[in-house]
């Protein structure tokens, strides 16, 4: 899980760079009609992507924290009844 974590969180990376450059084409203004509603699909597309990302990201750190939570818990467990 932490190594998904850990590819999400360099996709997340790019995927701010590709925004920014995306929204940046955009503000320049020497861009056709098709070109600029190209630009918008793609720039939605990407921030779909990121959300996504960041919600999964969430999810798996909670994950993992429960599950360490859990860990300790069991260890406690064992140290208590003798193992």
């Amino acid at each position: 899980m932490e190594r998904v974590i850990y590819h999400n969180q360099q996709r997340l990376a790019h995927l701010k760079k590709d925004i920014s450059a995306t929204e940046a084409l955009l503000i320049e203004g020497h861009l056709t009609s098709l070109e600029r509603r190209e630009l918008l699909d793609e720039t939605k597309d990407l921030a779909r992507e990121q959300g996504q990302l960041e919600t999964q990201t969430q999810e798996l750190r909670i994950d993992v924290a429960v599950k360490q939570e859990r860990l300790q818990n069991l260890r406690h467990e064992l140290a208590y009844a003798g193992y």
